[in-house]
């Protein structure tokens, strides 16, 4: 057995057990094993499209795709520092890498390794840019941002905040409850980024779209 789940009561609400045809090793051994196998394939996910995206690399020779390889398995190295460290100030740091990443955690969930390695890579831009321009510069630079693109922005923001928050109300009176403007907002964009999505709705389910159109969340 490699984990259980019991209830206040003692009751065994769910195990998970490990099938293994290696007979000479303790069960405690081989529960080990496996957990860094699992952390091998949270590196992999890490590489993929988690992370650094490696099948999109594009790098030809065997050279430049072991150096572009060994500097992401750096970085996924100080994710995972940055992630087991229990001191305060990883945690601070951890939870300003979150906010920089933009992704949105799970109720309760502080931190992912996916949203922190996007973080870093936020913020190592942003240590280079500073690095780069001195601060009348880069004041200069939001001057020159044309004040109508600023105000352009701020309106559709507020328009496409109000737009959300009517259908997250009309969801709910029709007992969709889970769905919060936040989360619209995420299903606009991925409709947007995948429109051919809406034809693999079943006919019964047709209807679905009635909302999102009548409400102007789909072209």
């Amino acid at each position: 057995m490699v984990s259980r789940i019991l209830s206040e009561d003692g009751e065994v609400l769910a195990e998970w057990l490990l099938m293994c045809n290696i007979m000479d090793m303790d069960a405690s051994t081989l529960a080990l094993w496996y957990y860094w196998r699992w952390q091998i394939e949270c590196f992999f996910k890490l590489l993929k499209s988690a992370g650094h995206h490696l099948e999109s690399w594009q790098q030809e020779s065997a050279q430049a795709i072991a150096k572009r390889l060994l500097v992401a398995s750096m970085a996924c190295a100080t994710v995972w520092a940055i992630a087991a460290d229990n001191s305060k100030e990883a945690a601070e740091l951890r939870a300003f890498l979150v906010k920089l990443s933009g992704r949105q955690m799970r109720h309760k969930k502080e931190f992912t390794n996916p949203a922190l390695l996007a973080g870093l890579w936020v913020f190592l831009s942003m240590l280079e840019i500073m690095g780069s321009y001195s601060q009348e510069e880069l004041d200069q630079f939001e001057s020159n941002c044309p004040a109508i693109f600023r105000k352009s922005c701020v309106d559709t923001y507020a328009v496409w905040r109000g737009v959300f928050d009517r259908l997250s109300q009309a969801l709910h009176t029709t007992g969709v409850v889970r769905y919060h403007p936040r989360e619209l907002r995420r299903c606009r964009t991925f409709y947007v980024a995948y429109p051919e999505i809406r034809g693999t709705l079943p006919p019964n389910r047709s209807g679905w779209g009635v909302l999102p159109v009548e409400y102007g969340l789909c072209p």
